[in-house]
């Protein structure tokens, strides 16, 4: 099982855009160009500019067009500007959609994004981890010593 997730990782980070199993099934992912969501999602400029950092943790449901549906997102306290960036980010970018023996299907992800500031350059990486919210309303994630906000 952690072969076969660390193959999918690898090859996502690769670019690959058309990651298939034998059984027709493609997991719903961040694709390329200038209308994905890594496009649309720009490290707040302020923040940016003072070098800070910050996690924000996603849940929604990718819809068969590839649009973000339900979005949930969950930040440390005070760092309301990040969890806007990547809001805007899903709303107005387009993630590749699931399939199931060729058609679209809508799929529930999480993900976590990481806004780093390193020496002269700010870079921002989205880790997809696999988890899910029982609903949209479990909203208790708590990092070792920061309590989240979520919106």
């Amino acid at each position: 099982m952690r072969a076969a997730f660390c193959l999918a990782a690898i090859l996502f980070l690769a670019g690959v855009d058309q990651l298939q199993c034998a059984e027709g099934l493609r997991p719903a992912m961040i694709g390329g160009g200038a209308d994905s969501v890594a496009a649309k999602l720009h490290y707040p400029p302020k923040e940016r500019d003072s070098k800070t950092e910050a996690v924000v943790v996603f849940f929604c449901e990718v819809a068969a067009n590839g649009r973000a549906k339900n979005v949930r997102t969950y930040w440390n306290k005070g760092y309301n500007r990040f969890g806007d960036a990547v809001e805007k980010a899903l709303n107005q970018g387009h993630f590749v959609p699931a399939m199931v023996e060729g058609k679209p299907l809508p799929v529930l992800i999480g993900a976590t994004v990481f806004f780093f500031a390193r020496g002269s350059s700010n870079c921002r990486y989205i880790h997809g981890n696999g988890r899910q919210a029982k609903s949209s309303r479990d909203a208790e994630l708590h990092p070792t010593t920061n309590d989240w906000e979520r919106r």
